[in-house]
């Protein structure tokens, strides 16, 4: 299953999208974890 959740900054996408998974019993996967490694730098 995968949903995607959007939204403007500080509207609490990942505070929900959290809750959504925890519900939902499936993994929560954040843009920024695929796109950027350390540092900010580029993956």
């Amino acid at each position: 299953m995968r949903i995607n959740i959007i939204g403007t900054a500080g509207s609490g996408k990942s505070f929900f999208s959290k809750r959504v998974a925890q519900k939902l019993n499936i993994p929560c996967v954040e843009i920024e974890a695929l796109a950027w490694k350390r540092n900010w730098t580029e993956a």
